[in-house]
């Protein structure tokens, strides 16, 4: 019989225990880790180490890696060991919105400044970050005309509503982040040269998964009891089950894995509790780089594949399948289009006009 990685019964009696009682662990001065940063490898302790000694600064941070590996949660760590962790962290995509209502955001707006705008006028992200932490998620993202605008901000810390005159001083602390390489965006003039420079004081780069492999079994654990405590659903895999996650790329890091345990958790496709092997054709792509003919398959084809399969698990829902992908909204309508995907009537996914 293979030997379980969580004992059945110590799990059953107290599980809170059993999964995460070797993982939390006090760092060297005594602060507890980010609950949602579970990680067991040098790569991601050399990480978590240089976050916990910048904390306290005022200085600017920009995060970097792929979509998935965590990058906001890193941020949302930081926030919390500083000195301004007792506000709570100010965040925003800046992929989420158009150019118009990204600027009312971020620097908010007077009364009748624009059509629609709200008749008391409305403060911005910038200013509700007063005293606290403003995290720009996908800085990459934002148009040329607010880098200039935001870049003042940074220089001065001032802030001028939209519609009005009077600047307003705001005390906060600025962490960006990008799955992009901003030096290679300033390079090809998208993105200024002044602001990389600006947040690019303490540079954090957070690897991806398939770089720390023995982070995935803990964090396995960890998304088993969240979502045994969410759905009361046990489930337990063996030793060779975890081998066979831990072999897997993950290309959509820490949020792919997540997001599979769930499915294996709420899906049935293990009825049993106990589950001892795990298919690799179960990630979205044959494990095998492999196509009918045996020929090797193209990154392309691989990519194509997953991208038709995850649409197919997910009824052609464009946002849920960019969630499981691990890539953003904008990230998938791009391939969508490189690769004729089209999404009609639901759960039907057509490529080059051909259902696939």
């Amino acid at each position: 019989m293979v030997s379980t990685y969580i004992d059945l019964e110590v799990f059953r009696q107290n599980y809170s225990q059993a999964l995460l009682s070797k993982e939390v662990t006090l760092r060297p001065n005594g602060v507890l880790p980010h609950m949602d940063l579970i990680y067991r490898s040098d790569a991601m302790s050399a990480v978590m180490d240089a976050a916990l000694a910048v904390a306290d600064a005022d200085s600017a941070i920009l995060l970097t890696g792929e979509s998935g590996t965590g990058k906001e949660v890193v941020a949302s760590f930081i926030h919390e060991q500083s000195k301004r962790g007792g506000h709570g962290m100010v965040a925003i995509n800046c992929a989420s919105l158009p150019e118009s209502l990204l600027e009312a955001e971020l620097f908010g707006y007077e009364k009748g400044a624009f059509t629609g705008a709200s008749t008391a006028g409305k403060p911005g992200l910038i200013e509700s970050a007063e005293g606290s932490t403003l995290f720009l998620d996908e800085i990459n993202s934002m148009p040329m005309a607010l880098q200039g605008k935001l870049l003042r901000v940074l220089e001065t810390k001032q802030v001028k509503r939209i519609g009005s005159i009077k600047e307003r001083t705001i005390d906060f602390r600025v962490i960006a982040a990008t799955n992009a390489d901003l030096a290679s965006c300033v390079a090809k003039g998208t993105f200024r040269m002044d602001l990389y420079y600006r947040l690019n004081v303490i540079p954090l780069l957070i690897p991806p998964l398939r770089q720390r492999r023995d982070d995935i079994m803990p964090l396995c654990k960890f998304f088993l009891k969240k979502y045994f405590e969410q759905y009361g659903k046990l489930k337990i895999l063996s030793n060779q089950a975890f081998e066979t996650l831990k072999a897997y790329d993950w290309p959509g890091n820490v949020r792919e894995l997540k997001n599979f345990i769930e499915r294996l958790v709420v899906t049935g496709i293990f009825p049993d509790p106990y589950i001892n092997n795990i298919s690799p054709e179960l990630f979205g792509q044959p494990y095998a780089l492999t196509n009918q003919s045996g020929a090797a398959q193209t990154p392309g084809t691989q990519e194509l594949r997953r991208i038709v399969n995850e649409l197919k698990e997910n009824q052609g829902n464009r946002a849920k399948t960019a969630e499981f992908l691990g890539i953003s909204r904008r990230t998938l309508q791009y391939k969508l289009k490189k690769y004729k995907i089209e999404t009609r009537l639901e759960p039907k996914v057509y490529v080059n006009s051909n259902l696939y």
